[in-house]
């Protein structure tokens, strides 16, 4: 499945999904994320086991975004499955909402099958290649997830926030594939020690 045939055959799921991430709140998590992940989707598809699986997951894994809730993978997953339930292969959903379900920590599970794992790692990876991005585009990043923070208080959102990217600077690779192991992770390292340090020093 390429993003044309989805928006042809499912054109009412499409506009909503563009609503869903035209959303206000949303400075990061919104449409221009989806479309560098489907850039890099084209650049690796011929790597996937199940790329109609991967394209789904792209298109859905944030289409439900509450900064301040929690279960929005879930919700998101949900979301696809009550949507497409009986128009697409069961295995493709199931598969898409595993991808989903995996953003939430960032870490592939472990009862995956071996294509399915290999899938998630690389999806992972796309969905964090923003941390190895160059320098500017990286502030650009930290400055709209800020923004779609913008009601959390200042000392609050620091402390969450260091929190979260120490974790990601703390894991012995950040990224699953050595594609992007080579191409990303030492940028990364330094972009989330920077970050850290400007958020310590604020």
């Amino acid at each position: 499945m390429t993003f044309t045939d989805f928006v042809r055959t499912f054109p009412g799921q499409f506009e909503a999904l563009r609503a869903s991430y035209g959303e206000p709140h949303r400075a990061y998590h919104n449409w221009m994320h989806i479309e560098a992940l489907l850039a890099q989707f084209r650049e690796c598809k011929s790597a996937f086991e199940d790329p109609d699986a991967m394209m789904l997951a792209i298109l859905y894994h944030d289409c439900v975004y509450d900064p301040l809730g929690s279960g929005n993978e879930r919700a998101s997953a949900d979301r696809m499955a009550r949507e497409l339930r009986g128009q697409l292969d069961g295995r493709i959903l199931a598969d898409a909402a595993q991808l989903i379900l995996a953003t939430e920590k960032h870490v592939v599970p472990g009862a995956l099958s071996a294509g399915l794992s290999a899938d998630c790692a690389l999806f992972l990876d796309m969905d964090l290649s923003i941390l190895g991005a160059e320098r500017a585009t990286f502030d650009q990043y930290e400055a709209a997830i800020r923004e779609e923070y913008r009601a959390v208080p200042d000392r609050l959102f620091r402390d969450g926030r260091k929190a979260i990217l120490g974790r990601f600077l703390a894991r012995p690779e950040i990224y699953f594939t050595n594609r992007y192991r080579l191409e990303r992770e030492n940028q990364a390292r330094t972009n989330l020690a920077r970050a850290i340090a400007a958020l310590d020093g604020a």
